[in-house]
C-alpha cells in the first residue's frame, strides 16, 4: 500500500486519510498474523517505525495529532488574535515568535481560569495542565526484534541482556601535516538501569 497518497497529502480530518488509515491497519494486521508477531511497526512521527505497538495503539498514534490539533485550533487562533490586537504594528514574524513563546503558559492560565466548566473539553484541560510527572516504567522492552531488560531484572535470569553499546561518530579536521578531515568513531558501553516510556 502506497502511504504517500493517503498519509501525507490529505488533511488528517479528511475522509481519505481515515480510509487510508483503515486500509493500512488492515494490511498491517494481516501481515502481523502471517508472521506470527504480536505487534506492528508504528509509523507515527514519535515512533518513526522504530517501535512496535499493537494495532489499537498505532491507530491512536496516527489519529492523536488530528484530535489534539482540531481541539486546540480555536485556542491557537484566539491567542494569535489577542497578540495581534495588543501589539499593533509588530511584524508577522514577531507575532509568530511571541505566540510560540507564550502559548503554552497562556493555555495553562486559560485552563486554570476555566477549570470545571463544562464548556472546556477534557483533552484541552489535560493538554493545558502540562505533562504528567509520572512515567510508565518497564523491566523489559522489545526494540527491533530484540528484548532488553533492566540490570536488576537481568540478575534474575541466566541470560543477560541489559548491556548496551552506543557508537558515536564525529568529523575531525586534519592537522597541519594532513589537512584532510576524517570520521572518528568512539564506542560507549553501559547497562540499562531503568526503562521509561
Amino acid at each position: 500500500m502506497d502511504r504517500s497518497h493517503w498519509m501525507y497529502k490529505p488533511k488528517r480530518s479528511d475522509e481519505k486519510y481515515l480510509a487510508g488509515l483503515g486500509g493500512f491497519l488492515k494490511t498491517a494486521e494481516e501481515n502481523r498474523l502471517k508472521k506470527g508477531e504480536s505487534h506492528i511497526w508504528c509509523p507515527c512521527k514519535d515512533c518513526e517505525n522504530c517501535q512496535k505497538k499493537n494495532c489499537v495503539i498505532v491507530e491512536e498514534h496516527l489519529i492523536r495529532l488530528l484530535q489534539h490539533m482540531t481541539i486546540i485550533a480555536p485556542y491557537i487562533n484566539e491567542n494569535k488574535r489577542m497578540l495581534d490586537m495588543a501589539n499593533r504594528g509588530r511584524s508577522k514574524r514577531w507575532l509568530i515568535a511571541e505566540h510560540n513563546k507564550t502559548f503554552s503558559q497562556w493555555l495553562k492560565d486559560k485552563v486554570k481560569a476555566s477549570y470545571g466548566l463544562e464548556t472546556m473539553d477534557q483533552i484541552v484541560q489535560h493538554l493545558g495542565s502540562g505533562p504528567e510527572h509520572l512515567v510508565t516504567t518497564y523491566k523489559g522492552y522489545d526494540i527491533s526484534d530484540y528484548t532488553f531488560y533492566t540490570n536488576q531484572q537481568d540478575h534474575k535470569s541466566s541470560v543477560q541482556n541489559s548491556g548496551v553499546t552506543v557508537i558515536a561518530s564525529t568529523e575531525l579536521s586534519g592537522d597541519t601535516i594532513d589537512a584532510r578531515s576524517r570520521i572518528a568513531k568512539e564506542s560507549y558501553y553501559g547497562v540499562i538501569k531503568e526503562i521509561w516510556e
